[in-house]
Formats: structure tokens, C-alpha cells, sequence
């Protein structure tokens, strides 16, 4: 049964994944969009305090007709998450993503940010 771990090699650097949680939706979907992903984790104090996607931009920017530029991550990202851990399987993964209609979650490892992993990712690596 292939697990988290054996999909994180090429994706240990999790700081690609993070954005300051004071810093701006605009820098945010920059990021996103010139590194092809739809999710960034919001962090703060290192510490892994939220989500930011495709769909918080939507709903809560674009539909509330906030100003990407003016608001920040901490205003708009969602704080509950669900994470994974290394030896997680990559079918509970998906049973998670799923389960609670999301696609996207991130790896913690004793409290440290190890990546994120994709519905597109877990599929991926189910398919092979």
C-alpha cells in the first residue's frame, strides 16, 4: 500500500507551498498561478495556521468583492484543515479529500511542514 512518503520526494520543498498569514490574497494567487498549484498554506510564527485555495479566493474575495491587493491571507484563509502524516496511506488521503470535499492537504510531521499532497497527486499515484 503506497503511503504519503512515497510521494514527497519531489515535493520536500514546503516552503514553495507557504505564504505569511499577514501577507496579501494578491501575493497569494501570485504565487499560485506562476507555480501552477491551486493551494498555498498559510503559516505563521512557522507554524502551519491555514489554507488558502482556489475556492477561498472565489468565495470569499471574488463573491464578497474584496480587493486581492488589500486583503490579506489571514482574513479569507480557511483554518480548519485536515493533514496528513508521512505513513499515511494514499487511499485514506483520498477517503479524506472526499469525504470533506477538498483537494488539498498538507504533511506534518511532528509539528514540521513536509509538503502538500493533491487529489491529483493521490489518483496519480493510485493509477500507477
Amino acid at each position: 500500500m503506497a503511503t504519503v512518503q512515497d510521494l514527497i520526494g519531489a515535493k520536500t520543498d514546503a516552503s514553495r507551498y507557504a505564504v505569511k498569514a499577514n501577507e496579501t490574497v494578491y501575493r497569494a494567487i501570485r504565487l499560485m498561478a506562476s507555480t501552477h498549484i491551486g493551494a498555498v498554506l498559510v503559516v505563521e510564527d512557522g507554524k502551519v495556521v491555514g489554507i488558502f485555495t482556489e475556492r477561498d479566493y472565489i468565495q470569499r474575495v471574488e463573491v464578497e468583492n474584496r480587493v486581492a491587493k488589500e486583503t490579506t491571507l489571514r482574513d479569507v484563509m480557511t483554518y480548519k484543515m485536515y493533514t496528513v502524516r508521512t505513513n499515511t496511506s494514499i487511499e485514506h488521503c483520498l477517503a479524506l479529500m472526499t469525504r470533506h470535499h477538498i483537494r488539498h492537504l498538507p504533511i506534518v510531521e511532528e509539528g514540521k511542514l513536509m509538503g502538500i499532497i493533491s487529489m491529483r497527486d493521490a489518483v496519480a499515484a493510485i493509477l500507477e
